[in-house]
């Protein structure tokens, strides 16, 4: 009688095998987590960017007819979940109203857009009288 010889594998070839899949496999679900996370938060990073540059160009459309000590407002209203603030170096603009600064000087207006989950965005523009 011929001696059969065992075939196949043994019980922990297969455990060490099922467990250099699941640290490979763990990796790789890690790396897609830490992706999308990254993609996320630049997307609303980006965005809040978007929202300040709009704010800014409301200001720069509402001031471009300025007339020295005359008030001027901004037609601008940001997406839901968007908080506008903004200020004035002189103490002549609220955030959505303000007031012309005379001819021979200059008002820096300080643009700051904050939304849920996002770093705050800001811009600082200067108004002046043409």
């Amino acid at each position: 009688m011929t001696k059969m010889r065992d075939r196949g594998e043994s019980l922990i070839e297969v455990v060490i095998t099922i467990m250099i899949i699941s640290v490979a496999v763990a990796a790789l679900v890690t790396s897609l987590a830490s992706a999308s996370r990254s993609s996320l938060s630049h997307r609303r990073a980006q965005d809040t960017d978007v929202v300040v540059r709009d704010y800014a160009e409301a200001m720069k459309l509402s001031t471009s007819a300025c007339v020295a000590a005359a008030p001027y407002s901004l037609a601008y209203t940001p997406p839901s979940g968007y908080t506008l603030t903004g200020s004035a170096d002189d103490g002549l603009f609220d955030g959505r109203s303000g007031i012309c600064p005379a001819v021979s000087t200059v008002q820096v207006v300080t643009l700051s857009v904050e939304a849920n989950g996002s770093a705050p965005a800001s811009i600082q523009l200067a108004v002046r009288t043409p």
